[in-house]
């Protein structure tokens, strides 16, 4: 009879003990991931405006070809990028300014007529997004804006009017512009769908140029002198480089639209 009520006594702490172990015991609780999107988005403005006829319309638009934006729950890490790039090449000819029968050739030659420029701005910054709808959402955000650009250009005429008159110009420059600066930028974006949408933004930026142009001019004339009597070629070559520095805010309009893709 003893040994019974032991052996019940002993089962008895064996399951309290457990249940204690039990409530004591901690269950991980997973930690809940915040999910990522990305959206990329194609300037469509010139599309649109030849598709539209609205080629005459000068409004200013965005410079950015392609931008990326770093979906999180409520806000975005944006970022974008654009260039514009130019080149043109014309052939001369020599403009003879008194008839002659006889064309005596002068001491330079003409080179073609160059402009060519390249452009590249990009920018980077963060936004946060306040949905209205499951179509429509705004938002707002902060960027830092930058901005490289040069421009390579040559021009040359030649009046040949030998023996009795002669001119010749050409001028190199090159201009090379640097930018830097940010603002504020607010937007709104519908959606046709979960993965396809437009979208247009106003930015405030603040920005600072600093640019630098150096030229190099040459002539050379037929000139008479009142010390020999003679004529002679005279020429001179001027090299320069001016720098400038310009600040201020810069205000684009909603007028740069944007198709954008979800994934």
């Amino acid at each position: 009879m003893k040994n019974t009520k032991a052996f019940i006594l002993i089962a008895v702490l064996l399951l309290s003990l457990g249940s204690f172990a039990q409530d004591t015991t901690k269950t991980k609780v997973p930690k809940e991931r915040c999910s990522i999107t990305n959206e990329i988005g194609l300037n469509t403005t010139y599309l649109l405006k030849q598709i539209l006829s609205l080629s005459g319309n000068q409004f200013q638009l965005l410079p950015y070809d392609l931008t990326y934006k770093m979906i999180f729950k409520h806000s975005a890490i944006r970022i974008g990028a654009g260039a514009v790039v130019s080149n043109s090449t014309t052939s001369n000819s020599t403009t003879v300014v008194i008839p002659s029968t006889t064309t005596i050739p002068g001491p330079d030659q003409l080179a073609p007529n160059i402009n060519n420029s390249a452009t590249v701005y990009y920018r980077a910054g963060w936004e946060h997004r306040f949905l209205l709808g499951q179509r429509f959402l705004v938002y707002a955000g902060l960027d830092l804006v930058g901005q490289y650009g040069k421009i390579v250009n040559q021009y040359s005429s030649l009046d040949n009017g030998l023996p009795n008159d002669y001119y010749f110009y050409k001028n190199n420059s090159k201009s090379i512009t640097t930018a830097y600066g940010g603002g504020p930028v607010a937007g709104m974006q519908f959606f046709f769908t979960k993965s396809l949408s437009v979208f247009t933004e106003v930015p405030l930026y603040f920005q600072y140029s600093y640019q630098k142009v150096i030229s190099d001019n040459y002539q050379n004339e037929w000139e008479y002198s009142n010390t020999t009597y003679t004529y002679a070629f005279v020429a001179t070559e001027t090299k320069r480089t001016n720098k400038s520095k310009t600040n201020g805010f810069q205000l684009t309009l909603p007028v740069t639209i944007y198709l954008s893709l979800k994934f």
